[in-house]
């Protein structure tokens, strides 16, 4: 269906070859070594980060998601890129600590799977053994999300009956995070946060929520140590489904539901002869909008995702990167062999 079409990622991404078979290469294999060094950053990197990036990492003539986000912080002079948090997760007095243990593991888990991200990009793009990533090195120490402890109420039930966050307990995050995003200074988030709240970049546009199902999915990978993703909610901060309504072809779509045009006849003369050509969506949490304003990513894919954002100015911050629930960021088969959890 072309709506869905044109909603998800709409060039094909570099795949890397599979682990196994002809065209494996032995320096996809990450040392573990190098993976353990990662540890969860206790504050912004403000002035501890080199602003020095390799020439090479920001040459244009390349489609590459490091040279972008190191192009995009050059711009503006920034310390810091990554997507704020959420913690949407329930606990009570028995199950705390174990929460807590099981919250501080996923964390590691994320950014230690965005680094493996970028070697293996890297690495890649090279077509040779980096024992040196300074591509990596040079971006990575930039990478930082916030974990904003919201001072709402978050907990709720999703429809279908699971813990979890629902939608009017979206609504009150989005708030939480537009107080966020309106209270940015340097001090707080960095040289050049301001420029870069003031320009919309991703991590004004977009964060991201862990919730109970997004632990529980965490928790039953861990005996795969390859597997670095998890499950990771990403919510738009300026959401309405007016906003969606129309922009894509107005006389196609209402907000709800999809006219779905043929292959062959022109487009602009074709006209819906009846209801049968409406395509409705599945529900989810009782709506059947094409777009929900959330969607469900891969942790590890946080920055391939923050370029991807970036490119959409003019539209839903999803329209490139859209995988609608119970989809998910990346959704190309080919790519996400290594992403599962």
């Amino acid at each position: 269906m072309r709506l869905l079409h044109r909603l998800t990622i709409p060039r094909k991404p570099i795949v890397n070859p599979r682990p196994h078979g002809p065209h494996f290469h032995p320096w996809y294999n990450i040392p573990q070594k190098d993976t353990n060094r990662v540890t969860i950053p206790k504050s912004p990197p403000l002035t501890d980060v080199s602003l020095n990036f390799p020439p090479d990492l920001l040459r244009r003539n390349q489609e590459n998601y490091l040279t972008y986000i190191s192009r995009l912080l050059q711009r503006f002079n920034g310390r810091t890129w990554g997507f704020p948090i959420f913690r949407a997760f329930s606990t009570s007095a028995s199950t705390a600590e174990v929460k807590e243990k099981l919250w501080s593991a996923y964390l590691l888990n994320l950014y230690r799977g965005v680094y493996t991200s970028f070697r293996e990009h890297e690495n890649f793009r090279a077509g040779q053994a980096q024992l040196n990533p300074i591509h990596t090195n040079a971006l990575f120490p930039r990478f930082y999300c916030p974990v904003i402890q919201p001072d709402v109420p978050i907990l709720d039930m999703n429809r279908d009956g699971g813990a979890g966050i629902g939608p009017a307990t979206r609504d009150a995050i989005r708030n939480r995070f537009a107080t966020w995003v309106s209270n940015t200074t340097e001090e707080r988030d960095g040289p050049g946060a301001v420029a870069m709240r003031d320009a919309d970049t991703p991590q004004y546009r977009m964060c991201l929520i862990v919730d109970d199902y997004c632990l529980e999915q965490f928790q039953a990978a861990q005996t795969d140590e390859e597997r670095h993703g998890a499950p990771i909610i990403v919510l738009e901060r300026d959401w309405t489904l007016d906003k969606y309504r129309g922009f894509y072809r107005a006389e196609w779509t209402d907000g709800e539901t999809h006219k779905e045009p043929p292959d062959e006849p022109s487009e602009e003369e074709w006209e819906p002869e009846d209801e049968n050509l409406l395509t409705f969506f599945e529900e989810v949490e009782g709506s059947r909008a094409p777009l929900l304003g959330w969607m469900y990513a891969r942790s590890n894919c946080l920055g391939s995702l923050y370029a991807t954002v970036e490119e959409d100015k003019y539209h839903s911050a999803f329209y490139h990167a859209y995988a609608r629930p119970p989809g998910i960021y990346p959704d190309d088969c080919d790519a996400a062999w290594k992403y599962r959890w």
